[in-house]
């Protein structure tokens, strides 16, 4: 029995917020950029609506989705998760896929896999699961190995910056 799970919003909501700035602002003003939880549909950001004007800023460590990626001594996921349990009851904060993933971790731990496009370490991931499993949310964790984590510069399926496309301006 094999499983592949996608993390945000399918596992866990995300208390942290990426966050899209008025089109054309430099980069001093990028602080001034509008959050937007991973609840709230990213849609309109750039095209209609409310954030019309606004566009998200591809930096991973100060741009729209910075809390996607490793930081220097911080890991956002584990930030997430502890903020999402002490504030927030079971139900609010366990995605859709949540239950069958707990299931197949305990009818087999090798053979869960995670898919997210975030850009952490497996390593941060993995002290997220062991944050939840720590709180008795999880009774067994997946093989480090089984969490693939794309958006990170230094996994296997990440292309070499040179062969990234560059950010629209």
């Amino acid at each position: 029995m094999v499983g592949v799970f996608d993390a945000d919003d399918n596992l866990w909501l995300n208390a942290t917020a990426s966050g899209s700035s008025r089109k054309a602002a430099t980069i001093k003003s990028r602080s001034a950029s509008r959050p937007r939880s991973s609840r709230t549909s990213a849609a309109g950001v750039g095209k209609s609506g409310e954030y019309a004007d606004y566009e998200y800023w591809n930096d991973s460590a100060k741009g729209s989705f910075w809390e996607f990626y490793d930081q220097p001594d911080k890991n956002p996921l584990l930030d997430n998760l502890k903020t999402m349990v002490k504030n927030h009851r079971p139900e609010e904060w366990q995605g859709k896929s949540w239950q069958a993933f707990r299931a197949m971790l305990k009818a087999n731990p090798q053979g869960v896999h995670i898919l997210t496009a975030g850009g952490l370490s497996r390593k941060n991931f993995l002290a997220g699961l062991k944050y939840l499993k720590e709180q008795g949310f999880l009774d067994e964790l997946p093989p480090e190995e089984n969490i693939q984590c794309v958006g990170n510069p230094e996994h296997p399926f990440t292309p070499p910056p040179t062969a990234r496309p560059k950010p629209s301006s």
